[in-house]
């Protein structure tokens, strides 16, 4: 009875792997879609963002053009530190990027509490905003591939789990010529 259907069980596998084939073209382009609309999403929100300056930032933007705009700032470290320590009492917290020296009864040394900002901020705001966004994008691009490489290995795994199921199924059938053929070659 088994032998009575295998031709129709040969086009039933067939249509199981088109379907397959053409389900995992479907979630690609659903992949492609659904990012090309986060995209979107996320281009429309950094307008926005990029139009509006909250009263936090036009209050910290005051205190820039009095200390002589934002290139003289940059320029000198003091004035960075002036406004780091201003953001700071604004925020009602400290944001770790300040290393205060320690008073000292040195003469050679000034009493005054001085600051000196963090090398990686330093970094940060005086970089050109290229080289920045190239350091994003190849980390960005790091992180897609590695996540792309996980789901194509979900994807194989799922493909060889199916079809391993098939196989052990149709392994069930029993073919007497075959068997014969084997007991003739090992024995």
């Amino acid at each position: 009875m088994k032998f009575f259907r295998s031709s129709h069980w040969a086009s039933e596998f067939l249509k199981v792997c088109s379907s397959f084939s053409q389900r995992t073209q479907d979630l690609q382009l659903a992949l492609n879609i659904r990012t090309a609309l986060r995209v979107d999403i996320a281009i429309d929100k950094l307008d926005k963002l990029i139009g509006m300056q909250s009263d936090r930032e036009q209050r910290f933007e005051k205190e820039v053009q009095m200390r002589g705009g934002r290139e003289k700032c940059l320029e000198s470290e003091d004035k960075l530190v002036e406004l780091l320590k201003i953001a700071e009492q604004r925020e009602g917290r400290s944001q770790n990027k300040t290393r205060v020296d320690v008073p000292t009864k040195d003469a050679n040394k000034p009493t005054s509490r001085t600051g000196r900002i963090d090398a990686s901020l330093l970094y940060e705001l005086r970089a050109p905003l290229r080289d920045l966004l190239d350091e994003n994008r190849a980390l960005f691009m790091f992180k897609l591939d590695t996540q792309t490489s996980d789901i194509k290995d979900a994807i194989k795994d799922s493909e060889t789990r199916i079809m391993w199921a098939f196989n052990s199924r149709f392994r069930r059938v029993k073919d007497p010529v075959r068997t014969m053929k084997l007991n003739f070659m090992y024995h």
